[in-house]
C-alpha cells in the first residue's frame, strides 16, 4: 500500500469516528431531554475563531486549533460531573460542553481538520479548490485535468442563463 493511500484510509477512518461522535452526541442530548436545536443554533459561534487569520496564518491556525478541538468540551463535562457530584445540577454546561464538541465532530468528519501551515493544510489533508481534485483519487488513476471544477461551473452557469447554450467540458 503506497504511503499516500495509507494517509487517506487513516484520515477516513477518523473522519468516520467523528461523524459517530455527531450522531452520538444529537442522541445523548436528546436523551438527557435537553433541546436539541441548541447544536445547530450555536454551530456557527465555534467558527468566529477564524477571525484570527485576519492576524496572519501562524495566529490563525493557532486561534482556530484552540477551538477546535474535544479538551475544552471534555473539561466542561468534568466540570459538569463535579457539581453533579456536589449536588448541583447545571444542565447548561453539559448542553454548552455538546455543542462545542458536536461542532468540532462535525468539522472533522466534513474533513476540516487541525489547522498546520495554513487553512486549507490539516491533519486530515487539504482542504478547499486545491485539494478537491487530490480527494477520492488513488496513486496510478487517472486524474481529472487541472481546472476541471471551473469548466463545470461555467458549463453549469451558462446552461442557466438564457440564449446560451450548455458547451461540453474540455476533457483535456
Amino acid at each position: 500500500m503506497h504511503q499516500h493511500t495509507h494517509e487517506k484510509s487513516v484520515a477516513t477512518v477518523q473522519r468516520l469516528e467523528d461523524g459517530a461522535i455527531a450522531a452520538a452526541i444529537v442522541v445523548a442530548v436528546i436523551a438527557a431531554g435537553q433541546p436539541w436545536w441548541w447544536l445547530a443554533a450555536a454551530f456557527l459561534v465555534f467558527d468566529l475563531s477564524a477571525l484570527g487569520y485576519v492576524g496572519g496564518p501562524v495566529m490563525g491556525a493557532r486561534l482556530y486549533n484552540a477551538v477546535h478541538n474535544y479538551t475544552a468540551p471534555a473539561i466542561l463535562m468534568v466540570i459538569y460531573a463535579g457539581f453533579m457530584l456536589g449536588g448541583q445540577d447545571l444542565p447548561w454546561l453539559a448542553l454548552s460542553a455538546a455543542c462545542w464538541a458536536f461542532h468540532v465532530a462535525v468539522d472533522r468528519a466534513l474533513g476540516y481538520g487541525l489547522k498546520l501551515n495554513d487553512f486549507a493544510h490539516t491533519h486530515l489533508g487539504r482542504i478547499g479548490r486545491s485539494a478537491t481534485a487530490q480527494r477520492g483519487w488513488r496513486c496510478g488513476e487517472a486524474c481529472p485535468p487541472a481546472g476541471w471544477h471551473d469548466q463545470l461551473r461555467t458549463a453549469a452557469a451558462s446552461s442557466l442563463v438564457p440564449g446560451r447554450s450548455a458547451r461540453r467540458l474540455d476533457p483535456t
